[in-house]
């Protein structure tokens, strides 16, 4: 361990970039990998990355656009299914994808470095380990056009998140391009002058947090697990991708209005069912049937928060 100092080149490169370091900042190169600081949380780097996220550990709404079918089956079980990342073949996997191409498959982002647990997986096993499921923040008559009338049904929950290392319940970041250029810039320079890469925890997330600025009207919350890491089931099921072949996809279970939450890390309760103008009445009626058997205080705020809303959406129609 030597303070930056003596790494001049290096020094340079950050400040370049705007990255303040102290010139008695200990620097530690080991197996093709840079340390910078006493410990990860102390690597500015890391702290630039983690002031981009907009963590939630408190109580937050949230709003989760499905099928009738698969809110059907969700509520019978009460459990939601939760997809890696290689197995979202439509919109998220479409901006994952295209966070990997802008980082160069995201190797001067997440190098093949030392990871928590000793050992940071390749590039691939991030993707096929990580799952995400998304929510909505709020509704509004662009969202609920869009998902709720289009896709039958809304599950309106409270979500409370227990940190834990290796899940992130966070705010997505909308066109945060200037924060990758900074990242790939130094970590591309850093790879020519020393053959090196620089650690930052838990740098992956950003690929599964990221989305292009026009797509900010969702207002997008995430949370990102990686289930063998918490000791949770991963199964497969068949899908019909968006060119009409079947595929296997795998997913993971968390449960909702349940104590049984501990290996998830998210708590989850549903306070509201809402379902658009296009659902099956036959599915409507079995929701709402399942509605009074799960849902014990249905004049909530939220409910008449909501209910106003979808009125308001009715009388534009």
């Amino acid at each position: 361990m030597k303070p930056i100092s003596d790494y001049p080149d290096l020094w340079d490169i950050l400040r370049r970039e705007g990255i303040e370091v102290d010139s008695k900042t200990p620097i530690t190169m080991r197996n093709n990998i840079i340390s910078i600081g006493e410990s990860f949380d102390k690597n500015p780097l890391y702290t630039m990355v983690q002031g981009y996220f907009t963590g939630h550990q408190e109580e937050v709404v949230v709003f989760r656009f499905i099928s009738t079918k698969y809110a059907i089956s969700s509520l019978r079980r009460r459990k939601l299914r939760v997809y890696n990342l290689l197995s979202q073949n439509d919109n998220d996997f479409a901006e994952a994808s295209e966070f990997y191409l802008r980082s160069r498959l995201l190797h001067l982002l997440c190098p093949s470095a030392v990871d928590v647990d000793g050992k940071e997986p390749k590039i691939e096993q991030i993707r096929d380990n990580v799952h995400i499921l998304c929510f909505a923040k709020s509704l509004s008559p662009r969202i609920w056009e869009s998902y709720g009338d289009n896709k039958g049904c809304c599950l309106v929950f409270t979500a409370k998140w227990i940190v834990h290392e290796f899940t992130r319940f966070a705010d997505v970041l909308y066109g945060a391009d200037s924060l990758f250029d900074t990242i790939t810039n130094i970590q591309s320079q850093v790879q020519r002058r020393y053959q090196c890469q620089i650690f930052i925890q838990g740098i992956s997330h950003l690929a599964f947090l990221y989305k292009r600025a026009s797509y900010s009207w969702e207002n997008e919350i995430r949370y990102v697990l990686t289930p063998s890491k918490l000791g949770i089931k991963v199964m497969d099921d068949q899908y019909t991708n968006i060119w009409g072949q079947t595929e296997v996809r795998k997913y993971c279970e968390i449960p909702f209005n349940s104590n049984s939450s501990d290996k998830t890390f998210l708590k989850l309760e549903l306070i509201e069912i809402l379902t658009g103008t296009k659902a099956d009445p036959n599915d409507v009626k079995e929701l709402q049937s399942l509605k009074k058997q799960i849902i014990h205080k249905r004049e909530s705020c939220i409910s008449r928060l909501t209910k106003s809303f979808l009125q308001k959406v009715s009388r534009r129609r």
